[in-house]
């Protein structure tokens, strides 16, 4: 009995995959030119295709030992199909299904053989359904939905970098073996027809895959389902955003090229500024920067690539509201060289970039009023603090500073004015130390003192000679959009003689 009902659901799956196009036919069949008729034909073609909604609701109503893993797969991802041909018109019937969907969605635990598969299809199945009805009738299930997803793809991803960490690989049964082309990023797919033959097995053997692949699979099915749910249920996603911001940062998932879940998740991330609005999603993407921090490059500008978009896409009023909340972050984004984790040392240099993209998005859409005291914090913030001098912080003030003369050009010159003590004084000192315009005193001994302690390291030497170019870089663009002649002749000639000097130096 089993085996028929997995034939004729997989009969029935590849039947629904042709819907879209047999609504075509339809639209366009010269025999039908009466719109009655039309309506009639895709009315009789609903009916039937609805029938699966049953199936699934009949299948999953407890862990009846009569419902095969393979059909529950098919009977999912055939309704998948059928919820993309006519969910907008039978809403209502889809929603009243959706609780018997949640029910695939179980922990790993639950029914591991074929789980994985049932999963994915499942994921299908909801991420169809969450696009075709409207969000008054999800609202219910939302909660259950959100976490079950979230749930599923935190456990795909920790799964994906497994096999990297500990090395070792465990055979999958052919029960949790998808295609190859599912492998590939396609949707799951079901066995094939000569796995439906045989009374004793619910599969035959197919083309083995890793579990890293198995689980890229249905990461990406994850990932999926929160696309939708981020599209169609963005503002009322906000109790779950915390959760989903630490998932879309997870380095599994930005590593992972399997079946476009990396692709998936930077869609993910694009759409959540225009999905969720700025008061409910700034909050719990500020307070990711400490994981992102301590989780290494690729989530640190993965964060600061959100953070610049959700800036590019406010409007005069949130940023308004919202500016000192911005920069506040950016800031502690900025010290990356100063307190930069273990995870992203020799990695400074491109979250500092990230960081300042972020900067110049928010300085676009703020004006001189709003701007001009942020400015000002960033001076002081980058200024020496009880006679000690960060350089760390010197190179991402200069830094921001050849970023924002890029964005705002001659409206940013003027403020140059606050920096050109900081320059003149760090390219007349030597980058080992002491003052380029004073010959350095020998001891008794014959050696140089040195000017200060940690310039005798090599790493404070070359955050010297990165500090000496920033401020070199920040000076040319300066002086290349001056078109109000901000740079006269007295500021030149104060320029000037430490310019001339750095052609004498040479970089290690």
């Amino acid at each position: 009995r089993d085996a028929a009902r997995r034939r004729a659901l997989r009969l029935f799956a590849d039947r629904a995959a042709r819907l879209p196009a047999d609504l075509i036919r339809i639209s366009r069949d010269p025999h039908m030119p009466a719109a009655k008729q039309r309506d009639a034909a895709v009315q009789r073609l609903a009916t039937a295709a609805l029938q699966v909604c049953d199936i699934v609701q009949h299948s999953h109503e407890g862990e009846g030992p009569g419902v095969s893993p393979l059909a529950q797969q098919c009977a999912l991802l055939g309704m998948s199909y059928v919820a993309g041909a006519f969910g907008g018109t039978h809403a209502t019937r889809f929603a009243r299904t959706l609780p018997a969907v949640l029910r695939a969605l179980r922990p790993r635990t639950v029914n591991a053989t074929g789980g994985g598969a049932v999963r994915g299809s499942a994921l299908a199945a909801l991420a169809a359904i969450v696009r075709a009805c409207p969000p008054a009738l999800l609202l219910p299930n939302l909660p259950e939905a959100a976490l079950a997803v979230l749930a599923a793809a935190e456990a795909a991803a920790s799964q994906v970098i497994a096999p990297v960490q500990h090395n070792t690989v465990s055979l999958p049964t052919p029960a949790t073996t998808p295609s190859k082309s599912a492998v590939k990023g396609k949707r799951p797919a079901v066995a094939s027809r000569d796995e439906e033959d045989g009374e004793g097995q619910d599969e035959g053997e197919e083309e083995k895959a890793s579990p890293s692949e198995l689980s890229a699979v249905e990461l990406s099915a994850s990932l999926a389902a929160i696309d939708a749910l981020v599209t169609c249920m963005g503002p009322l996603l906000s109790p779950y955003l915390p959760a989903l911001l630490r998932l879309l940062l997870h380095p599994g998932v930005l590593s992972c090229p399997t079946a476009g879940c990396a692709a998936v998740a930077a869609g993910v991330r694009a759409r959540l500024p225009k999905a969720v609005p700025a008061r409910l999603l700034l909050d719990p993407l500020f307070g990711s920067l400490d994981h992102a921090l301590g989780a290494g490059l690729e989530p640190c500008r993965a964060l600061l690539k959100t953070v610049t978009d959700v800036a590019s896409g406010m409007d005069a009023a949130t940023a308004a509201a919202h500016h000192e909340q911005f920069f506040a972050f950016l800031l502690r984004a900025l010290d990356v060289r100063t307190a930069a984790s273990p995870a992203l040392k020799g990695h400074e240099y491109e979250v500092e970039c990230a960081a300042v993209s972020a900067l110049v998005a928010l300085a676009l859409k703020l004006s001189e009023a709003q701007f001009r005291p942020l400015f000002m914090r960033l001076l002081e913030w980058a200024a020496p603090h009880g006679g000690s001098v960060s350089i760390g912080r010197l190179t991402s003030l200069f830094s921001a500073a050849h970023g924002l003369t890029g964005a705002l050009r001659s409206v940013f010159v003027p403020y140059h004015r606050h920096l050109v003590d900081l320059a003149v004084r760090h390219l007349t000192t030597d980058p080992a130390g002491g003052d380029l315009k004073k010959p350095k005193k020998r001891r008794a001994d014959g050696l140089v003192p040195e000017a200060l302690s940690t310039a005798s390291t090599e790493e404070a030497i070359t955050a010297r000679w990165v500090l000496r170019a920033k401020v070199l870089r920040s000076l040319q663009r300066c002086l290349l959009f001056d078109t109000v002649n901000w740079v006269d002749s007295d500021r030149m000639a104060r320029l000037l003689p430490p310019l001339v000097a750095q052609l004498g130096l040479e970089p290690p």
